[in-house]
């Protein structure tokens, strides 16, 4: 028996073009500012984390998150793009363990940066702006503080407005034996 559709059940082709979704657009329910650290952090898991090998790709506009279970019986990339989410899981039907070397950025990610070279062609990048309230400040990976101006191994982060870094703790300065001072962080305790 042959089913046929019934035409009267399929909008016009125009008419689905045509429809107006503006009323449909969902309250705003988190800060503009923490969406952008929230992004900027996901964003370093590609830059500099456990996701690094998506900067294959050559773009500075995505970010993810990379994830394992115990006993690496589950593997996952979760990543995205602005305009582009994807995910990638790593299992058995079964649960039973990928392996000792099996992870979220061994075992899913290559699949999902396989995916997104096609899904990412032509598509330009996008680099969010800074939201209102953010600011950027150099600082000291060990402490946390802000880094000094001569601090080569600073890096920069977004911090929001009101919740600033810590200032750097005062340099103590050390004579040494050949006439020449050394300065040092000075250890409070």
């Amino acid at each position: 028996m042959d089913l046929e559709f019934d035409n009267r059940l399929r909008p016009a082709k125009s008419d689905f073009f045509e429809l107006d979704y503006s009323d449909r657009i969902a309250p705003r329910v988190l800060d503009e500012r923490i969406h952008f650290l929230i992004n900027d952090m996901l964003k370093d898991v590609v830059q500099q984390g456990t996701a690094k090998k998506a900067k294959s790709l050559g773009r500075q506009d995505l970010a993810g998150k990379t994830g394992t279970t115990n006993d690496q019986v589950d593997a996952w990339f979760n990543g995205y793009q602005k305009d582009l989410v994807a995910s990638v899981w790593v299992g058995f039907d079964q649960p039973k363990t990928l392996g000792r070397a099996e992870y979220g950025g061994r075992a899913a990610l290559p699949i999902w940066i396989e995916f997104m070279k096609y899904a990412l062609n032509d598509i330009p990048q996008d680099a969010p702006p800074l939201p209102t309230g953010v600011v950027a400040t150099r600082i000291d990976p060990e402490t946390g503080a802000k880094a000094r101006a001569s601090q080569k191994n600073a890096m920069r982060e977004f911090f929001l407005l009101e919740n600033p870094p810590k200032d750097p703790a005062p340099e103590a300065v050390i004579p040494s034996t050949d006439g020449q001072s050394i300065q040092t962080p000075q250890q409070l305790f």
